[in-house]
């Protein structure tokens, strides 16, 4: 899809940044926020919680992380996953 493309661009273009300064949290961050993006949009819901728990770890400041991690959450309890629906 035309967002995983432009997430990967993203990601990729904040790899490079965090190459050239490596202890900068705020740009290892968003290289995990636009990982999680990408993730969300081919329906990678576990990586992108992963990589949204990442992008809190190294700024905890990062709203969009915090929001989007948020709303996973909330949706993750309205939709039970397997286990939650083979034990109803």
């Amino acid at each position: 899809s035309l967002a995983a493309e432009q997430f990967a661009t993203a990601r990729e273009v904040l790899a490079a940044a965090v190459q050239l300064h490596p202890r900068h949290r705020r740009l290892r961050g968003l290289y995990h926020l636009a990982t999680a993006f990408e993730a969300l949009a081919a329906g990678r819901t576990m990586l992108a919680t992963s990589q949204l728990e990442a992008a809190l770890a190294h700024d905890r400041e990062l709203r969009e992380a915090s929001e989007a991690l948020d709303e996973l959450r909330k949706h993750s309890r309205r939709r039970p996953g397997f286990f939650g629906r083979l034990f109803q």
